[in-house]
């Protein structure tokens, strides 16, 4: 074992070592100082508010497809406009287009986007290009957000903010407003976020960003420019409650039953950069339904989490593939023993999720700290015997409880060093786990060098 640890130290030192030489090229940055408002413009997508008028404009957009690097013909420009106040960055985009009726416009579900010109922002609160938050606005004014990372998007978080979009002589027009509640940077008087703003003409097939953006290169994060002038903010509490209330009922087979469910969710900010997530007596009713998929292979599948007390954090929970939260409250471990006159007539397809409480978030050193716990309740199948007409009941899922703690170094623009822990406890003789892994994931800005590992120390049959 500490020859095993020596050589993991060893091998991690030589990486770290190459991974810091710096690039003869860098990538250049641009900047915007934006100021603060007093008063905020009215979120309907024209943009004649006086809030407008002395605000910073944003131009110079280069494409980035087809001719990457060119700059965006003037026919076409684009000019934001950006102001922050003390509950959010406001955002007011004019693309000018020359044949407004030929703008492509498709009204969809949220984060549908598909045949449509947009218009977006990604914005990186700790300003290390390696992970931002993406909000985008159709022409039809369809909103889609997503979390970014090095790794890739991820469209299954959500967040909560304001947009609208008219199409307008000029072309069209794009108001946002993103309340700092959906943001998480460090604490601090002055704040400098990385920043990129893109947009799209679907009917030529051309992206621009406000940033250059490389497509030789491997991650849009590594592009962002720079969001500076946003000093001495007092953002409002993030505290929100989310009680629910729900029944169903079920009839089959000549017999009806019924179900009452209560409780609720709470998300607080313990800070600007970390939150408490807890949800009580949980019901995922809400949830999207999966996708149906034919699993010809002998691997599990595996589904991305529809559930949404379980999307905050999402980039700390899943490093290194060790947490897959769809089995905290999946099926049951066991199923009944019978023997030839038994059968079993109830048999629970999913384990409930009796409460769970997370913390995630990020120091302004870079630093991802995660802890996540949650607790299933017991589940029984029935057992009936034909011959004496006795009804048993049989456990096949005990009281568990489930642990993940990680933490999450990042450095060097686009890598990074985790220690994860999973441990899930069941009640009784039923099986336990336990695993810890030491996870690198070393690039070069360019990712000519890219070193992944995972170390794992595990007990019992896993989750």
């Amino acid at each position: 074992m500490k020859t095993q640890i020596l050589a993991i130290c060893l091998t991690l030192s030589s990486i770290l070592t190459f991974s810091q030489k710096k690039e003869d090229a860098q990538i250049v940055r641009k900047n915007i100082v934006i100021t603060k408002t007093s008063s905020s413009p009215k979120i309907d997508g024209i943009l004649d508010d006086a809030e407008w008028r002395n605000a910073p404009v944003a131009t110079g957009f280069i494409e980035r497809q087809p001719n990457n690097g060119k700059l965006q013909a003037d026919s076409v420009r684009t000019e934001v406009r950006i102001l922050y106040d003390d509950t959010g960055i406001y955002f007011g985009a004019q693309m000018y287009d020359p044949t407004p009726h030929k703008i492509a416009k498709e009204l969809t579900e949220r984060d549908g986007v598909g045949n449509d010109d947009f218009f977006g922002v990604t914005l990186n609160g700790y300003n290390d290009k390696q992970q931002s938050l993406e909000f985008m606005v159709t022409a039809a004014g369809v909103q889609f957000d997503a979390k970014i990372t090095t790794d890739g998007e991820d469209s299954t978080w959500n967040s909560i903010w304001y947009s609208s979009a008219k199409i307008n002589e000029k072309g069209w027009a794009v108001e946002m407003k993103i309340p700092y509640s959906e943001l998480r940077f460090p604490k601090s008087n002055v704040q400098e976020w990385g920043m990129n703003m893109f947009r799209r003409i679907q009917r030529i097939k051309a992206s621009y960003d406000w940033n250059f953006v490389d497509n030789a290169k491997n991650s849009y994060t590594l592009f962002d420019g720079v969001l500076k002038g946003i000093e001495n903010i007092n953002p409002p509490t993030r505290l929100s409650f989310t009680p629910y209330f729900s029944t169903y009922v079920n009839s089959f087979d000549g017999k009806t039953t019924a179900n009452v469910n209560g409780g609720m969710d709470v998300k607080y900010g313990i800070n600007d950069a970390f939150t408490f997530d807890m949800t009580l007596i949980p019901d995922f009713g809400q949830a999207n339904f999966d996708n149906s998929i034919l699993n010809l292979t002998p691997f599990e599948q595996q589904f991305s989490e529809q559930r949404t007390f379980f999307t905050e954090g999402t980039e700390l929970f899943s490093k290194g593939g060790m947490f897959y939260s769809r089995r905290v409250g999946g099926q049951p471990s066991r199923y009944p023993t019978t023997n030839d006159n038994e059968e079993v007539t109830e048999y629970p397809s999913k384990v409930k999720l009796f409460n769970a409480f997370k913390i995630s978030g990020r120091t302004k050193k870079g630093l991802g700290i995660g802890f996540f716990n949650g607790i299933t309740q017991k589940m029984e199948a029935t057992i009936l015997n034909h011959e004496t007409g006795e009804v048993r009941r049989e456990v096949v899922e005990p009281w568990t409880n489930y642990n993940v703690l990680v933490f999450d170094q990042r450095f060097n623009g686009n890598s990074s060093v985790s220690l994860v822990n999973t441990n899930v406890t069941r009640d009784g003789d039923f099986r336990d786990a336990n695993a810890t892994g030491i996870l690198w994931d070393i690039n070069n800005k360019k990712k000519y060098l890219q070193y992944f590992r995972k170390f794992k120390r595990k007990l019992g049959d896993g989750w």
